[in-house]
């Protein structure tokens, strides 16, 4: 790294400045702890981690301010679990990632021939029976969970097999961003367990589809925003250091860039949220719009809070 690389990044703003113009959410101190127990259980019995200390603050930090308060216990044991299994492979290494993402998606999918010899898969198909319940009892929830989930593991898995090959124009980097970052499969998935009824779905399927993409933006380019500095060090791609090479920018100039266009997605779901709510008194609706309101903060609070993970971070490999 030369000397005009490390002026750069002692120059890059901090995102403790960014925030959101709608209400922020958090879990109950009672909600934390039933996170924190849920992702001990986990480890305890998969083992996913030699040393569960970091990633047990990163799960615990994502799903207490990624979700509104009043869940019940069973469905945030559940959701634990699945963020857990997301940073797991987010956070992998190695030759045998791909291999244990396409164990998992099996596991996951209910596919027979999947395979339990992994801490991941295990862990996987022990999820999949939990979620059991839920899949059977809504097949349009199940359907759109199941779809999300696939792709949000299938374009890690193309991650992982195309290091030396990754996205060359931003476009395509968004592309797969907004599936990496796993938004998506995470609303989904809490429409599954709170049983979000066909008809909001279908009734308002189109601006739920762009609010939900709105609140994706947001979120991946607060994270690539907070990240710039780590992936400079890691030499890894990231949305600020692609539009500064694509765009022959300075890396500050692109970052002021990025972060305009994390405001503006900010500004449109909070505009688009409210007049949402405005057109429609469901009480379903109204709750998961407050769902998508606490996803979006709590992505950027677990930004703030984890500041080693992202804005000071320099040896291993992460990319959530």
């Amino acid at each position: 790294m030369n000397e005009h690389d490390l002026k750069t990044q002692s120059q890059l703003p901090s995102v403790m400045s960014l925030t959101y113009p709608f209400r922020e959410y958090c879990f109950t101190d009672l909600e934390s702890e039933i996170v924190r127990q849920a992702f001990a259980s986990l480890q305890n019995k998969h083992q996913l981690y030699e040393d569960p200390t970091i990633p047990e603050q990163v799960v615990t930090a994502y799903v207490s301010h990624c979700g509104i308060p009043d869940s019940d216990p069973e469905s945030i044991r559940i959701i634990t679990e699945f963020v857990a299994l997301i940073m797991f492979f987010n956070d992998g290494e190695g030759p045998n990632r791909a291999a244990l993402i396409d164990e998992s998606l099996k596991a996951l999918l209910g596919m027979e021939n999947a395979r339990n010899a992994s801490p991941s898969t295990s862990a996987s198909a022990e999820l999949r029976k939990k979620l059991a319940p839920y899949l059977a009892a809504a097949p349009a929830n199940a359907a759109a969970f199941l779809h999300c989930l696939a792709q949000t593991w299938l374009a890690g898995r193309w991650e992982a097999t195309h290091l030396a090959q990754p996205p060359r124009t931003i476009d395509e980097y968004s592309t797969l961003r907004a599936h990496t970052i796993a938004v998506h499969a995470y609303l989904e998935a809490w429409k599954l367990l709170h049983e979000f009824p066909f008809e909001t779905r279908a009734r308002f399927a189109a601006p739920l589809h762009y609010l939900e993409s709105l609140s994706t933006k947001a979120q991946y380019l607060a994270n690539d925003l907070a990240s710039t500095r780590r992936d400079m060090n890691r030499k890894q791609q990231n949305y600020v250091l692609l539009l500064a090479a694509t765009g022959e920018l300075d890396i500050e100039a692109a970052w002021q860039d990025v972060r305009a266009a994390h405001d503006q997605a900010a500004i449109d779901l909070d505009r688009g949220i409210s007049a949402l709510r405005s057109e429609s008194q469901d009480a379903h609706l109204h709750k998961y719009l407050d769902q998508i309101q606490a996803c979006t903060w709590g992505n950027l609070r677990g930004l703030q809070l984890l500041t080693n993970r992202y804005w000071h971070a320099s040896e291993r490999s992460a990319s959530t």
